[in-house]
């Protein structure tokens, strides 16, 4: 597994290599820091562009997805475990500034951010950079809702998701 990661106080770009047996876990509370702080990477594919060699406009949003996916994954809370314990999260609102165009095989580098939380809502910042080129600013706003349906309080009912996203949001 190939992870990448930005280190906001010296502004440098760090490159680990983990073998797939060796688990962030085991490396403390700098496995801890370096969880938190990964950056999703995808590589543009050539399907994903245009017919001027441009990647499409609308694949950002799932980049952001994807991003948001590992994001949720690495704070422990991934969509699977949420759907076992009969929560589902969709998208309330997604927006996307684009800065700057990227083509095929760039390696577009996505920080998530948590921006926002209510006792029924999260939101979150996405800045996605190729090179040291801002290309996409992005923001989605998500809901809570059980197995019926109905908005639920992730501070009462999912308390320890909620205590989580506490956390990381001091952080940011």
């Amino acid at each position: 597994m190939t992870m990448y990661f930005y280190d906001k106080t010296a502004i440098v770009w760090t490159y680990l290599l983990f073998c797939d047996e060796i688990d962030v876990k085991y490396l403390g509370a700098m496995g801890a820091f370096l969880r938190e702080r990964a950056m999703y990477k995808h590589k543009v594919q050539y399907y994903e562009t245009d017919k001027m060699g441009i990647t499409h406009h609308s694949n950002y949003i799932r980049f952001m997805e994807e991003a948001r996916t590992d994001f949720l994954e690495r704070s422990g809370f991934g969509y699977d475990r949420m759907e076992r314990e009969g929560v589902i999260s969709p998208v309330v609102s997604v927006s996307c500034d684009y800065k700057r165009s990227t083509t095929y095989a760039d390696e577009i580098f996505v920080d998530v951010k948590l921006c926002e939380l209510s006792a029924a809502r999260i939101g979150l910042r996405y800045e996605m950079k190729c090179g040291d080129d801002i290309v996409c600013i992005g923001r989605s706003s998500h809901c809570f809702l059980n197995k019926a349906g109905k908005i639920i309080s992730i501070r009462r009912d999912m308390p320890a998701f909620y205590e989580k996203m506490s956390e990381i949001l001091e952080k940011e």
